[in-house]
C-alpha cells in the first residue's frame, strides 16, 4: 500500500518519463555566405592601388603586370589577354600608359580608363632615348604620369568609385564611402607637398626623364625634362644641351632622377649639379619589398626633396 509520500514521488518519476516532451536547445542559424568579391584585373600598379583603396573588402584585386615590366612597352601574352574575360572590372590607367590597350581586343563594358575622367592631360614634344641595353624609343603625345599630381590621382579615385557602383550597384553605398577615405589621404599628401614645395617654385630643377610634369603643373615648378639614362653618362650632344640650360639656370640646379644615377652619370654633369633621386611613382620602390604603396612613396618624396631644398 502506497504512502502519501510515495504516491507524490511516483507522480514526479512518471512525470519525466517518456510521456513527457524533452526540451533541447534550437539548433544555431546558418550564418549567410558573405557575397562574392569581385575580380577586379590591373594592368599597372597605380591602377592596383587605386582599386584596393576603393574597393576595399569587396574586390580581389591582380596586377597583371609583372615585376620590372615597363607599361608603356610590355606585351601581355595572348594567354594573359584572354584572362580577362574573366574579370568583373579591367582597371588602367590610361593616357596611353599601357601601350598594348590600344590594339588589344578587350571585354566590351569591363575596362575603365582611371585617367579619362582627368580634363586637362599634358602634351609631350616627341623626344627619342634608350635606356641601358634597350632598343630606342619615343615619347610623344599625352603625358601619362597623371598620378604625379594628387589631386589629379584623386579625379582617377572618382572614375573608378562611379566604375565600380555601375558593375556592382548593390554595393553602391560601401564605395561611396570608401571615396572620402581615399580623398582625406590624397588631400593631405596635396597638402604636404605644397608646404615642402612652396619655396621651390623659383629654383631651376631638371629631370632625366619627362616623369614630373604633372607635379611641376601643380606646384608651380619649373622642370625642364631631358632623356638621360642613369645607369650610364650621357652623350655629347645630350650633356651639351644640358649645359646650355644649365648655364641660365642659377647656381646649383636640381638635376631628379627617376632611378639612383651611376657614379659615370653623375660623374659627367658640372660639379655644381645636384643629383636627386625621386620615386616617379611607376613601381613599388626598391626599399618597399616589391609592395607598390603610393602614399608611403609619395611621402618619401617629399622627404627627398625636403632635404635637397635645405642643403
Amino acid at each position: 500500500m502506497l504512502t502519501a509520500l510515495s504516491s507524490a514521488l511516483l507522480g514526479a518519476l512518471l512525470a519525466c518519463s517518456g510521456d513527457a516532451p524533452i526540451e533541447t536547445e534550437p539548433p544555431p542559424q546558418a550564418k549567410a555566405a558573405p557575397p562574392p568579391k569581385l575580380d577586379v584585373r590591373a594592368t599597372c600598379p597605380q591602377a592596383a592601388w587605386l582599386a584596393r583603396t576603393v574597393g576595399g573588402t569587396r574586390v580581389t584585386v591582380t596586377d597583371i603586370l609583372p615585376a620590372g615590366e615597363d607599361p608603356p612597352h610590355w606585351r601581355p601574352a595572348p594567354e594573359v589577354i584572354a584572362g580577362l574575360a574573366e574579370a568583373d572590372l579591367i582597371v588602367a590607367n590610361g593616357a596611353g600608359f599601357e601601350g598594348w590597350m590600344a590594339t588589344a581586343t578587350l571585354p566590351d563594358g569591363k575596362v575603365v580608363h582611371t585617367a579619362e575622367g582627368v580634363e586637362s592631360l599634358i602634351a609631350l614634344a616627341e623626344t627619342s632615348h634608350s635606356h641601358g641595353g634597350e632598343d630606342e624609343h619615343s615619347h610623344t603625345g599625352t603625358d601619362p604620369h597623371t598620378w604625379g599630381d594628387p589631386l589629379t590621382f584623386l579625379t582617377q579615385a572618382r572614375v573608378l568609385r562611379d566604375a565600380l557602383n555601375d558593375v556592382d550597384e548593390a554595393h553602391k553605398d560601401f564605395y561611396n564611402d570608401r571615396l572620402p577615405i581615399v580623398e582625406g589621404d590624397l588631400r593631405a599628401l596635396d597638402e604636404a607637398y605644397a608646404a615642402m614645395l612652396a619655396g621651390a617654385k623659383g629654383r631651376a630643377m631638371a629631370a632625366n626623364h619627362p616623369s614630373f610634369n604633372y607635379l611641376a603643373r601643380r606646384y608651380e615648378l619649373t622642370i625642364e625634362s631631358f632623356d638621360f639614362d642613369p645607369s650610364a653618362a650621357p652623350g655629347a650632344a645630350q650633356l651639351a644641351a644640358f649645359n646650355r640650360w644649365a648655364a641660365g639656370a642659377g647656381p646649383a640646379p636640381l638635376l631628379l632622377w627617376e632611378s639612383e644615377p651611376s657614379e659615370a652619370a653623375v660623374a659627367a654633369f658640372p660639379a655644381t649639379v645636384k643629383h636627386v633621386y625621386i620615386d616617379p611613382l611607376e613601381a613599388a620602390s626598391p626599399d618597399s619589398s616589391g609592395r607598390y604603396d603610393y602614399l608611403r612613396q609619395a611621402t618619401a618624396n617629399i622627404n627627398r626633396f625636403k632635404k635637397a631644398l635645405a642643403e
